[in-house]
């Protein structure tokens, strides 16, 4: 992907899913008016902690890549609903993303990450979140591993 992203600064949907790619360039988070970014199907195993930087982001689908790490600066997203996680390599979701972000559904199944398991945890009961998961399904209040 050439650099120069952050010139278009009213683009508001973007879609590169299933373009292999292995890494963003750091200047798409300069892409301000971004609200939704799909970056699903590639060969993604980081994403830039400058992601935080897209402050307008309300849907962020990073589905079918291979990050193992989630940036701590996502949790500076204050305007992200949902959250497409579905089959990377994720084994922890950074805290403040689900204490400090309006986020509502956080999509996460095929991925190794035991959410109640994870230090803080229990931090999350109070907020209107909805994790997916095939094996954990949380909403406040309550975490239930299903067929157990």
């Amino acid at each position: 992907i050439p650099e120069g992203w952050n010139a278009l600064g009213k683009l508001s949907k973007l879609s590169l899913s299933g373009n292999r790619l292995e890494s963003i360039p750091v200047s798409l988070t300069g892409c301000a008016a971004l609200t939704i970014l799909d970056l699903s199907k590639n060969r993604l195993t980081s994403l830039p902690g400058q992601i935080g930087l897209l402050q307008n982001l309300t849907d962020f689908d990073v589905s079918d890549n291979l990050i193992v790490v989630l940036p701590p600066e996502m949790s500076t997203m204050r305007k992200l609903k949902r959250l497409t996680l579905t089959n990377n390599k994720l084994e922890s979701v950074p805290e403040g993303l689900l204490t400090s972000t309006p986020v509502e559904k956080i999509i996460i199944d095929g991925n190794p990450v035991v959410l109640d398991q994870q230090a803080g945890f229990e931090s999350y009961n109070d907020r209107r979140v909805k994790i997916v998961d095939k094996q954990l399904e949380m909403m406040p209040g309550q975490a239930v591993r299903k067929g157990l």
